[in-house]
């Protein structure tokens, strides 16, 4: 990048330059004084001083010359191995508290297995940690849901030993406890099967399977860790073989919540109220093995929800609506090369009211990822992989606020695959950490420091006791300088903008800074920055530079 020396030979002052002003539509609020960017869509946004540090310059760029996907902010962050769950399969829970942060909880490796959790920035900086909350699973198989409250606090639910115990503790966004590991009920053996999901009224549901008593339960506890709902019979059982991940807590957006249990034989769900009141009777959603099916829910958009399980060598999703009536007809979306594995399906629902799913892949194979209405419970688009499923681990889904698709999937190839909405292909990111991972676990998330760009968290288990987490930018559009704003402007507003001259800055730059006319479709701006003084020579191609 070229340099402005102000005052040598070759350099040519802007300062007497005339002071040429323009009108461009702004794409979010912009204050006067702030420094603009141009961007692809023919908006202005306001930039940073990149002396602020790295979240800044990601966040708030002087230039973009190529639109991002999937690009790494910080380093990956890897935890300490004292610390960590030897084991392939040690559970993960991942969340976005509501301060904006971000939260990584896994099982320790040494007795007593201590559930134990980091607060990451937006960004990807360790803002506090390592934090115990208490005993945990010893083999970690189970995962560990990670809630964020309505009331803003964090609750954690989660298996001790050998399922012994079932338990959730409360702490609040800053990591201070609330309300201690308090018991649920009994699961008995590993690896276990529960779910759990804030309510969009207040509080929390859980879903387990008793494999003592044979029987799926469920509760509701209210935000400060109050019993709502005692631990109460959904459904009985003969059997207590092949129950991983035979449970799903659905919340819907009317405060009500969906219990869904893969039985023998047959997969149900329950209906119920914030209190936990059955809506309605048992509803059959279809066939599955004789010894139980892994089932896997998601909320939609428009207010249903759907339900996508495994059973007997094939994929299925149904999709129903907020009242319990199914939309259209099953889908079978695989018959052949079916997995036998808990993450071998995961679903997201889309900002369309739609339902993305991804099946895995084989190691070194792309997924299966398609599309279905949430409206009509058809297949809209999709990418279907002939390869048979990954041996453990599996694959992630996750939806951009921009309506982008993320997949990961684990094995040899350690790939994760951005997509549109339509399932196109976008961009493919090779992720050492997911190369040899056992569990990922994806977050999609914004921030207010700029919320038009999608973000998102990635936490592993690489399967050799090591947790990694990394924060990425989902997708920014390309940009380049082009003034400094001379009034106020509301999103989708008339900025005015000052292009050539001396302008004031809004925020002093902490350091000097310059920039040549960058090479593009658009001319770039030419600048110098000392303090709250920006020097503009105007929007010039590379022909025009005259730089050392």
């Amino acid at each position: 990048m070229g340099r402005i020396y102000i005052g040598e030979a070759n350099a040519n002052s802007s300062s007497s330059a005339p002071i040429i002003e323009t009108v461009v539509t702004a794409g979010e609020a912009i204050q006067n004084g702030d420094l603009l960017v141009l961007a692809k869509d023919a908006k202005v946004y306001w930039s940073d001083d990149p002396s602020t540090g790295r979240a800044a310059r990601a966040l708030r760029p002087f230039n973009v010359p190529s639109v991002l996907r999937s690009s790494l902010i910080e380093s990956v962050n890897t935890l300490s191995s004292a610390s960590n769950g030897t084991a392939s399969n040690v559970g993960i829970g991942h969340a976005q508290l509501s301060d904006g942060n971000v939260i990584v909880a896994w099982f320790a490796k040494a007795s007593p297995y201590s559930l134990t959790f980091n607060i990451y920035s937006p960004f990807g900086e360790l803002v506090s940690g390592p934090i115990i909350v208490g005993d945990g699973a010893a083999s970690g198989q189970a995962d560990i849901q990670v809630l964020t409250l309505t009331n803003g606090n964090i609750a954690f639910v989660y298996p001790t030993m050998n399922g012994a115990r079932f338990r959730f503790a409360i702490y609040t966004p800053s990591g201070a406890k609330v309300v201690a590991p308090t018991d649920i009920g009994t699961l008995s053996t590993e690896p276990v099967s529960f779910s759990a999901a804030t309510l969009a009224g207040g509080g929390f549901a859980v879903g387990y399977f008793d494999g003592s008593g044979k029987i799926f339960r469920y509760a509701v506890y209210s935000d400060s860790g109050n019993i709502v709902k005692a631990p109460a019979t959904a459904l009985s059982v003969s059997t207590v073989s092949n129950y991983a991940r035979s449970t799903s807590i659905i919340p819907l957006a009317n405060g009500q919540f969906v219990f869904v249990a893969g039985a023998s034989g047959t997969v149900y769900f329950y209906r119920y109220d914030a209190t936990g009141t059955l809506l309605g009777a048992q509803t059959t959603v279809g066939g599955a093995a004789s010894s139980g099916a892994f089932v896997y829910g998601a909320a939609l958009s428009n207010g249903g929800f759907a339900i996508g399980w495994y059973a007997s060598g094939a994929y299925y999703i149904s999709v129903w609506t907020p009242s319990g009536d199914q939309v259209g007809s099953t889908v079978t979306i695989s018959a052949t090369g079916a997995g036998s594995y808990p993450d071998d399906m995961a679903l997201v629902p889309t900002a369309t009211g739609n339902v993305a799913v991804a099946i895995g892949g084989g190691a070194a194979a792309s997924p299966s990822v398609a599309v279905y209405s949430g409206t009509t419970g058809a297949a809209v688009s999709g990418i279907l992989a002939s390869a048979a499923p990954v041996a453990s681990g599996g694959v992630t889904i996750g939806a951009l606020s921009n309506g982008d698709i993320l997949v990961t999937s684990v094995g040899t190839s350690g790939k994760l695959y951005q997509m549109d909405g339509a399932c196109n292909l976008l961009a493919t990111t090779t992720i050492t950490q997911l190369a040899t991972a056992a569990k990922s676990r994806l977050l999609t998330y914004t921030n207010s420091y700029r919320p038009s760009i999608p973000l998102f968290s990635l936490a592993t288990n690489d399967g050799s006791g090591n947790i990694h987490q990394g924060s990425f930018i989902g997708y920014m559009q390309q940009c380049s300088p082009i003034g400094v704003s001379t009034a106020s402007a509301g999103e989708n507003g008339a900025a005015p903008v000052q292009v050539t001259g001396v302008a004031t800055l809004r925020q002093s730059f902490g350091w000097p800074y310059s920039i040549d006319a960058n090479s593009s479709a658009v001319p770039g701006q030419r600048m110098c920055i000392v303090g709250n003084h920006a020097i503009m020579q105007g929007l010039q191609p590379d022909a025009a530079r005259n730089i050392n």
